[in-house]
């Protein structure tokens, strides 16, 4: 039998899907008290927490001829400051377990090692191991190194994840698109029987052994409008589905999510509701056993550490690959040499997140004008701006692609402009009649209420809710484009593109964009620019 160690082992992706397979786990390491605790409880070990930075290597054990890890992701991460993150601390973590390989190679032993991360490591080490990298000496070492996805393995969820290594890749590419994946509607249904069977494992327990499935409430109006706006008219990134698709393997599961983010993973509840996953539910997606028990003082824990794990079915399938076994031999319904059991160990349980009552003054608000949304990174917004003593409101406007963003201030020299272009062409245009609505609405509030209401400092407000003002300043948005659909196109195209600053000529994206939008973009650089104009008390 292969021995084999798992650094950085989090909660056990890699040690359960090498136990199933069959290779013998002599040790692992991990730094999280709350991931260690449910690592040392489902595996019945008693590992302590260590700073695998400061690992000796000759405390090693002997004899191995395995290493697996998943290093930490959150320097290389996109979503981590701006996608910045600091990638020089990150490759300490890479390097000390290159460090590790090393000195099982030296030692004779290694056979097969493989490290996990996320797809964007891929590049950065691919980079970092030429000549003058930071890992430029580790280089010998690296014979694979590829981006795989996990519903391609049967996985119910499609998360992509880098793994590098030197193992026997052939095998493993065997195994791919064998297993039907499971969709997202069937995870769920498959938690309603009195008996319940393991969608990923076919493990049978009945219905009163199942833990960590407590729903959380349905979300509310606010923050289901938030989910849609963040998901599907989001200021930056692309679109993605609201509710989720069941029909369809889940989207990547995350460690960091809250009941108003667009990574949240948002299902129908029935009627008009709709619900974040439950922890199980999650567990499932990533490829848990139904009777894998987890350990986190908090629900927030337990979904961080499940998000933050490598699929055990994915380990299975490396593992079983590094075993040179047969595609006949890796049914991971039948096949299996391990079948997890439920721990003895007492867990406490969790309660789901509720609704926050109140938020930070600071809140921010930073939603797109729908009708004014023209792609990614490109489109009207309404913001607030939050300072020490105030809180003002706005309608901006940024254009460019996502590495180089650019915002034209919507004021009254730009109004003056298009007013004077419309009453060329249409002499009986009236902007005041358009924006009587809205005028009665600014009338009634300012920054302040706006942000109480936002903050949820006033309990009853939907009367002065941002979002009031974001659905009007959608419905004249839209009405605009209606009144001023027959205005001439090129005169128009002309003008949007030199506020713009671009050339008509030009075959940039951004020139596409903008010229392809151009009828719209005129009515959001009036409105926009009115708006700031006129609404003083909340600009």
């Amino acid at each position: 039998m292969l021995r084999a160690i798992d650094l950085y082992s989090g909660i056990g992706g890699w040690t359960l899907g090498l136990k199933m397979a069959g290779i013998k786990i002599v040790k692992s390491y991990e730094w999280w008290s709350v991931a260690n605790e449910t690592h040392n409880n489902n595996f019945g070990t008693s590992t302590p927490e260590i700073d695998i930075r400061k690992l000796d290597l000759s405390e090693l054990p002997e004899g191995i001829n395995v290493v697996v890890g998943s290093p930490p992701c959150t320097q290389f991460s996109y979503a981590n400051r701006g996608g910045s993150g600091d990638i020089a601390d990150g490759l300490k973590d890479i390097a000390k377990f290159l460090d590790v390989v090393q000195y099982y190679k030296s030692k004779g032993t290694l056979k097969y090692w493989a490290m996990e991360n996320i797809p964007r490591v891929s590049g950065i080490l691919e980079n970092e191991i030429q000549l003058g990298g930071q890992l430029e000496k580790y280089a010998h070492l690296v014979k694979e190194n590829h981006v795989f996805n996990c519903a391609n393995y049967g996985l119910p969820q499609r998360r992509k994840r880098m793994i590098a290594g030197d193992f026997p890749i052939k095998n493993l590419n065997n195994y791919k698109d064998q297993f039907i994946a499971p969709t997202l509607g069937q995870v769920m249904n498959s938690f309603k029987s009195d008996t319940i069977v393991d969608i990923n494992y076919g493990i049978k327990i009945q219905k009163s052994q199942l833990t960590d499935h407590d729903q959380e409430i349905p979300l509310t109006s606010e923050e289901r409008r938030i989910n849609e706006a963040q998901k599907k008219y989001h200021t930056v990134y692309n679109k993605m589905n609201f509710p989720e698709d069941l029909s369809t393997t889940a989207r990547t599961m995350t460690a960091t999510c809250t009941r108003v983010s667009r990574e949240s993973v948002v299902v129908n509840a029935g009627k008009d509701d709709v619900r974040r996953l439950s922890i199980r539910e999650r567990a499932t997606l990533q490829g848990f056993p139904i009777t894998y028990q987890f350990y986190g003082k908090s629900y927030s824990n337990r979904i961080k550490m499940i998000g933050n794990a490598i699929p055990p079915l994915l380990t299975y399938f490396i593992a079983s690959a590094m075993l040179g076994k047969e595609l006949k031999e890796v049914n991971p319904r039948k096949k299996l040499k391990y079948v997890h059991s439920i721990p003895s160990i007492p867990r406490k349980p969790v309660k789901p997140e509720a609704s926050a009552k109140k938020y930070s003054r600071s809140r921010l608000f930073r939603f797109s004008i729908r009708p004014l949304r023209f792609g990614s990174g490109v489109g009207f917004e309404l913001r607030n701006s939050v300072t020490e003593d105030t809180t003002t409101w706005s309608v901006r406007y940024f254009h460019g692609s996502s590495k180089a963003i650019k915002e034209i201030p919507l004021k009254q020299t730009l109004l003056t402009q298009c007013i004077k272009i419309i009453t060329e062409q249409k002499p009986d245009f009236n902007l005041e009649a358009s924006t009587k609505s809205l005028s009665t609405l600014l009338k009634k509030i300012n920054g302040k209420v706006l942000q109480d209401a936002w903050t949820h400092v006033v309990e009853d407000s939907e009367s002065e809710h941002p979002f009031k003002l974001l659905d009007m300043l959608e419905s004249i948005s839209e009405s605009l484009i209606t009144q001023l659909k027959e205005l001439d196109y090129h005169t128009i195209e002309e003008f949007v593109l030199s506020v713009h600053k671009l050339d008509s000529k030009g075959a940039n994206g951004s020139t596409k964009k903008v010229k392809a939008n151009a009828h719209k973009i005129f009515v959001g650089l009036i409105l926009g620019s009115w708006v700031n104009s006129n609404a003083k008390s909340i600009s």
